[in-house]
């Protein structure tokens, strides 16, 4: 029986084990340089981004693929780049290969390993451009033709309010606009039916199969334009393994359908996935193939016979379910309710939004008709997002399980569905993955890298209360319209990972220190991606224009304080209050926290300046600390000889961005720490640092020198 079903599956899981160990340690290390070089570099235009005044593209030298970047000069050459047509090219420009940034948080995106996954060789920034020249035919050039071309028909015929939507179901090209407007579809666990999938693959290539079988065509006869279709249909989805996968699912499903191939699920998942290593032996370096993969290898286990609406409902709870765990160690959370919003909404795309995209990509450049489907497209949309933000949004927070758990809980919840045992498959794909990573008995103190900016996360033992200081933000500098870019805040790839991927759903005090943007500036995207119980401010800090703007905004649900001098805060254990006894939230006036935690003690002094600390030893004489975070980022103006020989802290912490424009932490801050014997941790050399109570009450960086 074994060797009936399954011996294709198993050879494709053995391929899949060595390939991609090979890949892992046979992949070349990035191409790096400091000097500026000539290269001539062929574009694939149907990669072009524009935002602002930065455009990024993916080009070709000889073999290797390389990420471009490039500043335009001026608005008409933003424009000129905005219009893809003109750019299936061939340039000679001149620039540097940059190093790509490494992972420097935990839980982070790992950027270096996405290129790898994907087959870049370097990241190269372009300074300017020699010339440009046409580029000769050629299959693979075709292909981003095609794509480009529809791509460009999108953007200059069809509204930018649906424009993204239709490039990204139809092309799978994912513009700056898409992830904002589709917010309340990603907080649900819904982006999925926004990615190029099986059920676009399936919807094209059924309408195909089902006119060829209309207009009275065999199967031989078929067979040929079937091929060269799903081959034009990979080339406007862009070519990625998860679309091949889905393709030959359904190339491999239609052969069989028709007779001339009997083959089991398992026998046709076998053959997909070990075609799809031999083409790209990095496909499961990739985590949308990952995932894509698994969620197919799951419903070979689960699918059954439904048939009223409330079992179909049930059923399609199983998937979600059984997905759990591995959508807990990658994204650290799992929305409840996705399994239900996909089911209701499934229907929306197969005979909506999927269709209506298509007629509108065909008949945009007809008057009436392209305007009355795009406008029933925005209706559909717009009604869409309001009945999700209706529902409340219930995401469990898990934290990231151990990898063996994972595979663990996986296992024992298919093996519990098929034995009908339903309550402990719920159990073995929620409670235990969830339970398993928030099960950590230590004290932690971490100081997190958000570049030229603070945040710092407190957690006692079992992340019973949690709390956070400060939250980095970037400093906004005037730039011209055309200028401006759309960015995500720092804050959401890296303390909001930290705290996910701990499993912290909720912070029980969020003390802002003082009114500057690299302390608060993102404390408005903090509090609407995690919940806040309090936010601690000095005293006098609501006059600061940016702190009101805070609390205007969230002082319905968030408790604001206002703290002084003497008060303490927190239950297990407290943050004591040194200063300010009043002031307007500048850089003296900074919140002053003094604390036991992780069996150390630690002195968090914000943006203080010598004034303050003469004012901190006026106030309280000397008196030691283990640890100091350095004031202001290790400016000059703060840490005086006076105040480190009153502290002899042990180690200093300088949170500070790489090559930050202030050239902090200055040599006359360092200078004075190493005078005094200590010693020093900084963020942009080490990352992010955490201190651990435990047997060995660790210190660990996540970056060596």
């Amino acid at each position: 029986m074994f060797r009936k079903q399954y011996f294709l599956l198993a050879l494709g899981g053995i391929l899949s084990v060595g390939i991609v160990a090979r890949e892992t340690f046979l992949a070349t290390p990035f191409v790096s340089s400091e000097q500026s070089q000539n290269l001539t570099i062929q574009i694939a235009a149907d990669t072009i981004v524009v935002n602002g005044d930065l455009v990024k593209f993916d080009g070709k030298v000889g073999t290797n693929k390389i990420k471009c970047t490039y500043l335009v000069s001026s608005e008409q050459e933003k424009q000129d780049w905005t219009n893809r047509m003109n750019w299936q090219r061939q340039i000679k420009v001149k620039g540097t290969f940059v190093t790509p940034a490494k992972k420097t948080n935990q839980y982070a995106f790992d950027y270096p390993a996405y290129l790898i996954a994907n087959r870049y060789t370097g990241q190269f920034a372009i300074e300017h451009i020699i010339q440009v020249r046409p580029l000769p035919m050629s299959i693979w050039r075709l292909v981003h033709q095609l794509r480009s071309w529809a791509i460009a028909r999108v953007e200059r015929y069809i509204s930018p309010k649906i424009g993204y939507l239709v490039n990204g179901l139809l092309f799978g090209y994912r513009q700056v606009e898409f992830y904002d407007e589709l917010t309340p579809f990603t907080q649900n666990g819904l982006l999925h039916l926004f990615s190029i999938s099986g059920m676009h693959v399936y919807f094209f290539l059924g309408w195909v199969d089902w006119f060829f079988r209309r207009i009275g065509l065999s199967f031989q006869a078929q067979l040929g334009p079937f091929l060269v279709l799903s081959f034009l249909l990979a080339c406007f989805f862009g070519v990625s393994s998860s679309i091949l996968r889905a393709i030959f699912m359904y190339l491999l499903y239609w052969v069989g359908k028709e007779g001339a191939l009997r083959l089991s699920g398992t026998d046709r998942y076998g053959i997909v996935l070990a075609s799809c290593l031999l083409i790209e032996p990095r496909t499961l370096l990739q985590l949308s193939s990952q995932l894509s993969f698994a969620f197919s290898f799951f419903l070979l286990f689960v699918t059954v016979s439904v048939y009223t609406h409330w079992q179909k409902l049930l059923h399609a709870q199983v998937i979600p379910f059984i997905s759990a765990p591995l959508l807990m160690y990658f994204f650290y959370e799992w929305p409840l309710l996705s399994g239900v919003f996909t089911y209701l909404l499934m229907p929306l795309f197969d005979v909506l939004l999927l269709p209506l995209a298509t007629v509108l990509f065909l008949v945009c450049r007809v008057p009436l008709i392209g305007t009355i489907v795009e406008n029933l497209l925005i209706i559909l949309m717009t009604s869409s997002r309001f009945l999700l933000t209706v529902f409340p949004k219930i995401v469990l927070t898990s934290g990231q399980p151990s990898l063996l758990l994972i595979i663990i809980c996986t296992v024992v919840g298919i093996w519990s569905f098929e034995r009908k045992k339903y309550g402990f498959m719920v159990a073995s794909c929620l409670l235990l993955p969830f339970l398993g990573s928030r099960l950590v008995p230590f004290e932690k103190v971490t100081f997190v890298d958000v570049g030229q900016g603070d945040a710092i996360v407190l957690q006692t033992k079992w992340n019973r209360e949690v709390y956070v200081i400060d939250t980095g933000g970037r400093i906004a500098y005037e730039r011209k319209d055309w200028q401006e870019r759309k960015t995500e805040a720092s804050v959401m790839y890296s303390l909001v990972p930290y705290l996910k991927g701990e499993g912290i759903a909720k912070i029980d005090g969020l003390f802002l220190t003082h009114g500057d943007m690299d302390h608060l500036g993102d404390a408005d995207e903090l509090m609407q991606a995690i919940k806040v119980e309090n936010v601690y401010l000095g005293k006098g800090s609501l006059a600061n224009e940016k702190v009101q703007a805070l609390y205007y905004t969230f002082s319905q649900h968030v408790h604001f304080q206002e703290i002084a001098t003497g008060t303490k805060v927190g239950k297990q254990r407290d943050l004591l209050v040194l200063s300010p006894e009043d002031g307007k939230g500048e850089n003296n006036d900074s919140l002053v926290l003094y604390t036991r935690w992780a069996n150390r003690t630690f002195l968090f002094t914000g943006d203080l300046e010598e004034e303050g600390e003469r004012d901190l030893l006026s106030r309280y004489g000397d008196f030691s600390v283990d640890i100091l975070k350095v004031g202001h980022h290790g400016s000059k103006t703060s840490s005086s000889p006076e105040f480190i020989d009153s502290l002899t802290p042990k180690e200093a912490i300088i949170s500070c961005g790489r090559n930050n424009r202030y050239k902090h932490p200055h040599q006359e801050t360092l200078a004075t720490l190493k005078a005094h014997g200590v010693h020093i941790f900084r963020t942009d050399q080490n990352g992010m640092i955490q201190y651990r109570s435990g047997l060995w009450n660790q210190r660990t960086f996540y970056l060596k020198k």
